[in-house]
């Protein structure tokens, strides 16, 4: 026959006590949100905290006791506080304050509640405030406008930039953004509460450059961009970001994305073998046998650098040129000399 399994040990009993002294103890889960919905969660605390100072209740007390009544009061309240034209608005305020009751309380509103809510949000505050349903019409770009765009751009725009680099890297961006049909944000700063002013971009370590045989033969190897975007709303610096490849194109060469990133990546110096490689000798390579591809590394230095920069104004328009090196272009002993030379007419309206 076969042996008996051991018998399991008997834990004591402080033991399951402490298990369950633990599950009640809630943690803090703000900490796997995204900056930008900490920040939003941090802004709906401080109106809650603003309303139950303002009719003299407890903060954590009228919290967790809550019902569709006191919740009705604080909405109106808030849309007192705020201009909010449409009802979406309202609806997405609500669940903020949901997510915040379930992060303080540690279980979500009673479901009978929150369509309380819901109906008074629906009707009374609807009809009350005159919120306007529906999302504002959002035109699309097409083709013919993207190119009618870049054509302006690089050919009629009569704008002085800072830095010529500014309409590159701006046609750039279009590009991108329309194949790659992605927000703004996943390319160049977000403007959102928890993430403005973080610096982050796309960068150059995000950005694989490669070079693929040609399979007509006779003609010269293609460039091919892989781009990984770790900005995503959403997916943040997911773990399985979205990668995308574009081609080279060649029968219009205004939107081509590659032809743009090149200009960008030779004004930045990007290239480790950059002394030895020049546009005209970069598409000279070939990718030879028993290779398949020939990917072009990007100097260590410049793999954190963000592709879309601002360009800053110094003397005389050019990047970066601080007042030591304009004393020294001038020759100047003092920086405060220079006042004498700027003309004393307005030009703008102040």
């Amino acid at each position: 026959s076969l042996p008996r399994p051991p018998l399991r040990t008997v834990k004591p009993a402080e033991y399951y006590a402490a298990k369950g002294r633990r599950k009640n103890e809630r943690p803090d889960l703000r900490g796997v949100l995204a900056a930008a919905s900490r920040a939003k969660l941090k802004r709906m605390e401080e109106k809650w905290k603003q309303f139950c100072d303002r009719i003299g209740k407890d903060l954590s007390d009228y919290f967790a006791g809550a019902t569709g009544e006191s919740i009705a009061a604080f909405l109106e309240w808030y849309l007192d506080q705020n201009d909010i034209k449409r009802l979406i608005c309202l609806y997405n305020a609500f669940k903020m304050l949901q997510m915040l009751y379930r992060y303080e309380i540690g279980h979500s509103i009673n479901k009978t509640i929150g369509e309380e809510v819901k109906r008074s949000i629906k009707s009374e505050f609807k009809r009350s405030y005159n919120l306007t349903v529906g999302t504002p019409y959002k035109p699309v770009i097409k083709v013919a406008d993207l190119f009618a765009l870049v054509h302006f751009l690089c050919n009629n725009d009569a704008y002085r930039y800072s830095h010529e680099r500014d309409r590159v890297q701006l046609v750039l961006f279009l590009l991108l953004s329309v194949y790659i049909l992605s927000r703004p944000d996943a390319l160049v700063e977000s403007s959102a509460d928890g993430i403005k002013g973080s610096g982050n971009g796309l960068r150059y370590r995000d950005v694989k450059l490669t070079l693929i045989p040609n399979p007509v033969a006779g003609k010269i190897d293609i460039l091919v961009l892989k781009i990984t975007l770790l900005l995503t709303k959403g997916k943040r610096y997911s773990k399985k970001p979205i990668i995308y490849v574009l081609y080279e194109r060649d029968d219009n060469l205004a939107l081509c994305p590659v032809l743009h990133f090149l200009a960008v990546t030779f004004a930045d110096q990007a290239f480790t073998a950059f002394n030895f490689i020049s546009p005209e000798a970069l598409y000279q390579i070939k990718v030879e046998e028993p290779r398949h591809t020939i990917e072009l590394k990007w100097y260590p230095q410049k793999k954190d650098m963000c592709i879309f920069r601002r360009a800053k104004k110094g003397f005389a328009g050019i990047s970066g040129a601080t007042e030591a090196i304009r004393n020294q272009v001038m020759g100047h002993a003092r920086g405060n000399i220079f006042k004498k030379y700027i003309s004393q007419t307005v030009k703008y309206d102040v």
